[in-house]
């Protein structure tokens, strides 16, 4: 859980310094995004590893006991790497930096953040409004999924109604794209497992199904989001339209 919290701040901070970028120094903001970047790589192969422990299809005899032994040496790996000197460094670094170093401006209009975040919204849409692509493309909206939702949460005071009906719908698909990777993920860790071919193959068999339903749930799911993130969108175009026009 530990593990899973570190990376989530990391990519949420990194997320923010990517959204926000005309707000902070460039290159201090670039070189905070590269170690927090590099901080979260860490724990990668554990939390990997505990996300397709979770899966049903891999609970049982023998993958259990060969992920829990993937596991150890995991952990293991991860504290040599906590270890290091240089990753000691980073660690101290990526707590240490403070929001003034990153040369955060002051007196930023409402109006220039709301654009930031719904520019997030529109590039996420621009991948939901198409048909459902190839798995890299998938991959791609997941993470621009993530920056919207991230970016959403700076301002989801504004238009409440809508930005929580968005964030709904931000997270679903999130968690149902997420949940296609894991399986393709776990089939991937199967091809290498060491466990009888019989077991393997009905495991990989049940993986794929498991795919392949939430395949045919992404359809409906991608409407919904974008249904809900075009309402957000027109609401708050029309707040900064208005805060832009009381500035002129």
């Amino acid at each position: 859980m530990d593990v899973h919290q570190s990376r989530v701040a990391c990519r949420r901070l990194r997320s923010y310094l990517k959204v926000f970028k005309p707000f902070v120094e460039d290159e201090a903001a670039r070189g905070y995004r590269k170690m927090l970047g590099a901080v979260a790589e860490l724990g990668s192969e554990l939390r990997e590893l505990d996300v397709i422990a979770a899966l049903p299809e891999l609970r049982l005899e023998p993958f259990a006991a060969e992920l829990r032994q993937a596991r150890v040496r995991a952990v293991r790996a991860l504290r040599r790497r906590l270890a290091a000197t240089a990753n000691q460094a980073r660690l101290g670094a990526a707590c240490d930096t403070a929001v003034g170093s990153l040369g955060l401006l002051g007196g930023v209009p409402l109006a220039a953040v709301l654009r930031r975040v719904r520019r997030t919204w529109r590039r996420a849409d621009a991948l939901v409004t198409s048909p459902p692509g190839d798995d890299e493309t998938l991959h791609e909206l997941r993470i621009r999924l993530k920056n919207c939702r991230y970016a959403l949460e700076i301002v989801d005071d504004i238009s409440p109604e809508d930005a929580d009906a968005l964030d709904r719908r931000l997270r679903e698909l999130q968690q149902l794209l997420g949940d296609r990777r894991d399986a393709a993920a776990a089939m991937e860790w199967l091809k290498s497992c060491g466990a009888p071919a019989p077991k393997t193959r009905k495991a990989m068999a049940a993986l794929a199904a498991r795919r392949a339903r939430l395949g045919r749930r992404l359809g409906p799911s991608l409407r919904r989001l974008a249904a809900a993130g075009h309402r957000w969108d027109q609401a708050v175009t029309r707040r900064i339209d208005r805060d832009s026009a009381g500035l002129s």
